[in-house]
């Protein structure tokens, strides 16, 4: 309780012996003798003083005790209060109450009750909302971060641009141990969703199932969300932005299945069958496009699965009818010159006498402004474009890499401009319409598994070679990258994407792991973006005129 006292030392005390003293003398003393006669009323003033001054207001506040059904089940359980036959009654009702399921009354050995709760699926959901409470403890301030509510102050004296890497966490499980990650991929509706799929694990393992498809949440980033098991290894899966609870899954047996994210077992929706898509290679490319077509609006604005196949093959599947395959391309090989790069000569009898007529197809992209055209990367290094409009031949081709390439990404600020990655060692920029290379990046004598655009400044690029991730800003210099961040772990990349908003670089490597890291020190976005792209390009081409000439007879947006 508050103390309404005070010291008669201190001047607080002191106040109160004054005013105490002035009581007195009003009440008792000689002011008592004063004449009211003069005042404005003749009721006599009475001084009076309350206990309830002395103490202040005790405060009241409301308590409840909780009890849930287990410390009733102990509690009905002791041997102190159940000790005869109506006790033994007594237990049965309250576990038949607390896990809603009879208990029989005869001596046949029954299941334990504990294994039919574990059963249930409000129990597993129950500890699925539990394992992410604890989650949060240890991941509270990467999640924050992760969702933008910790940033940097922008107006910090000290702040520099450093283009680093911060590691936020790393998705792994057993059930992935050994697993290589053959593709990530952010849902389009759920920022915190994010779906991987594994190849098989070694022949040494004693696990059956060789294909793992897993769904990554950010609210628990320790455990899966959903765990997906199949026959097959897992090449490819994209979303879908229509519905999205399905995700297309590609396979290495040549098989392509639609699936429903919100059960948490496993529920195949479509699945390609032979007949209509008599292929056993892999789909290396699965992809959900809008079909815009303009000539037939009962099939405009749906949404059609696009696949790549190792035999050189394109396939359409209808989701929405009997899931049947449509073949509308098939690649043919490089016989003559084409244009592009130069072609290094190899000796021997390795390209006169091919293992198949067709090359493999790893790339498949639509254009980001024409719905109708499409671009074709084959394991030979060639870009094809394409149109749906022409099922038996491919528009253009060019050579762009010596040898494979693994990704072909267009800018998201500049549609005429994109670039592509491969095992010459190189990461090169093209402009749509032009067969040279615009830019050239390299940094040593290895493969570069995977390149990727920034969504929020249209001149820095990620790429990964082995296990480094570098991080390019085309602004600033091309020779060299602006920063290198190597991974804790010898393992090499396969898989780089920024996330939607452009803060996070998701990376993913051959045993497994996969990587979010948070970006620090980036510079701030330009107004113009495309602006900003096209003048980098542009300063980086003052050496070649002929090759400027011809950017800048494009047009716009140059």
């Amino acid at each position: 309780m508050p103390q309404l006292t005070a010291d008669l030392d201190t001047p607080e005390g002191q106040a109160v012996k004054e005013a105490n003293e002035r009581y007195e003398y009003i009440t008792k003393g000689e002011g008592s003798n004063r004449r009211v006669a003069e005042a404005e009323t003749q009721t006599t003033r009475i001084y009076t003083k309350s206990r309830s001054t002395y103490l202040g207001r005790k405060k009241r506040t409301n308590k409840g005790t909780f009890v849930n059904n287990w410390v009733l089940y102990d509690a009905y359980n002791s041997a102190n209060i159940i000790d005869n036959e109506d006790g033994e009654n007594t237990k049965k009702n309250l576990i038949q109450s607390i896990f809603s399921k009879p208990i029989p009354t005869d001596s046949s050995p029954t299941e334990d009750p504990l294994s039919e709760l574990y059963k249930k699926d409000s129990f597993a959901s129950a500890a699925r909302i539990m394992e992410r409470i604890i989650a949060s403890k240890f991941y509270i301030v990467p999640q924050k971060r992760f969702k933008g509510l910790i940033k940097k102050d922008p107006c910090d004296l000290d702040l520099e641009f450093t283009y680093s890497l911060d590691l936020l966490w790393t998705h792994v499980c057993p059930e992935v141990q050994g697993r290589p990650v053959n593709c990530i991929r952010w849902s389009y509706k759920n920022s915190n969703l994010l779906a991987a799929g594994y190849g098989s694990v070694s022949e040494e393992s004693n696990d059956s199932s060789r294909g793992l498809l897993l769904i990554w949440c950010i609210k628990n980033p320790s455990q899966p969300d959903r765990v997906y098991k199949f026959d097959s290894a897992v090449s490819d899966c994209d979303w879908s932005r229509q519905k999205p609870n399905q995700l297309a899954v590609g396979f290495y047996d040549g098989t392509v299945k639609v699936i429903d994210v919100s059960s948490r077992s496993l529920r195949i929706i479509r699945k390609s069958s032979r007949e209509s898509c008599s292929t056993y290679w892999p789909h290396w490319q699965v992809q959900w496009w809008l079909d815009n077509d303009p000539l037939d609006p009962l099939v405009s604005n749906q949404e059609l699965i696009y696949s790549s196949n190792q035999d050189g093959s394109i396939f359409c599947f209808d989701a929405s009818k009997d899931f049947s395959a449509k073949k509308i391309m098939t690649i043919p090989r490089i016989e003559d010159k084409i244009p592009g790069i130069k072609r290094t000569n190899s000796s021997g009898c390795l390209y006169d006498v091919p293992i198949s007529k067709n090359p493999g197809v790893l790339l498949l992209r639509q254009h980001p402004t024409a719905s109708n055209i499409y671009y074709v990367g084959s394991d030979e290094g060639c870009v094809y474009r394409c149109s749906t409009n022409y099922l038996s031949h491919h528009l253009d081709n060019f050579l762009a890499h010596n040898g494979p390439f693994y990704s072909l990404e267009f800018s998201p600020f500049c549609p005429k401009i994109f670039l592509t990655c491969g095992a010459d060692w190189s990461t090169r920029i093209w402009a749509d319409g032009i067969t040279d290379p615009l830019l050239t990046l390299s940094t040593s004598m290895a493969c570069v598994q995977a390149a990727c655009w920034s969504p929020s400044n249209s001149t820095v690029i990620a790429t990964c070679v082995g296990n480094e991730i570098n991080i390019w800003d085309l602004k600033r210099r091309t020779h060299r990258p602006t920063s290198v961040t190597v991974l804790p772990t010898d393992q090499r990349l396969m898989l780089l994407e920024f996330t939607k908003t452009g803060n996070q670089l998701v990376a993913a490597d051959l045993s497994g792991k996969i990587f979010i890291y948070n970006l620090e020190g980036m510079p701030f976005p330009p107004f113009e973006q495309t602006m900003v792209l096209v003048e980098a390009i542009e300063k980086s081409l003052t050496i070649k005129p002929e090759l400027l000439k011809k950017l800048r007879k494009l047009g716009s947006p140059f």
